[in-house]
Parts: structure tokens; C-alpha cells; sequence
């Protein structure tokens, strides 16, 4: 790797331009700034947004198993799914949205408690 000399002046460039853009960032957050800057910054925001939403779908897609389970086997078809689905959101689910699959999972398994205890009443 060659390291190559940055001289005084350049390097001073450099801070004045990431100060720059991160007053201008903290701007948009504040709502003081030119309507431009502020346009680039909501669709962060909202892609932000996006993402948290396709992860509980997800997430959510997990509470499919137990419930299948259950529709297919009864008590011992939940069980199983509720397995299946914890495999599937620990192996497939990255380490990030583990939680959230599990989560899934017991929504899931919460659901097919109360299905099958609606068909015993």
C-alpha cells in the first residue's frame, strides 16, 4: 500500500467539507434547512422505514409453521411446527433478526394454542 502525502491545505478542505455535511445532515433533522437537503434526507428516512417493515413481515411469516402445525396435526403438528419454524428462523434469519423470528415463532404458536383451544370448546 503506498501512502500517498496529503499536504495541509487539503486535509483542511476535507474537514471543512465533512463539517459541512454534517451540519447540513443535522440541519435536515431539525427541520432548518434549504427544501432540497431535506428532500434527500426523508428518503432515508423512509427507506428506513421500508426495511423495519419488510422485517416484521418476515418475522411474522415465521408464525406460519405453528399455525399449519396446528391446522394439519393438532397439538402434536403445532409442536412440531413451532420447531420447524424456530430452526428455520435461526438458520435462515440472520444474527440481527433472530429476536424478531422468534418472536414470529410465538406469535405463532400463541395462535394455534387459542385454534385448537376454540375446536376442544
Amino acid at each position: 500500500m503506498v501512502l500517498l502525502p496529503v499536504s495541509c491545505r487539503q486535509e483542511a478542505r476535507w474537514r471543512v467539507a465533512f463539517k459541512a455535511t454534517l451540519v447540513a445532515g443535522l440541519r435536515a433533522r431539525s427541520g432548518t434547512c434549504p427544501q432540497e437537503v431535506r428532500d434527500r434526507t426523508d428518503v432515508s428516512v423512509k427507506g428506513g422505514m421500508i426495511m423495519s417493515m419488510t422485517v416484521l413481515a418476515i418475522g411474522l411469516g415465521h408464525a406460519v409453521f405453528p399455525v399449519a402445525g396446528a391446522l394439519a396435526k393438532g397439538r402434536t403438528g403445532l409442536w412440531v411446527g413451532a420447531g420447524i419454524g424456530c430452526l428455520v428462523a435461526l438458520v435462515a434469519g440472520g444474527a440481527r433478526y433472530g429476536v424478531i423470528d422468534l418472536i414470529g415463532v410465538g406469535i405463532g404458536l400463541v395462535a394455534g394454542l387459542a385454534m385448537l383451544k376454540e375446536d376442544k370448546a
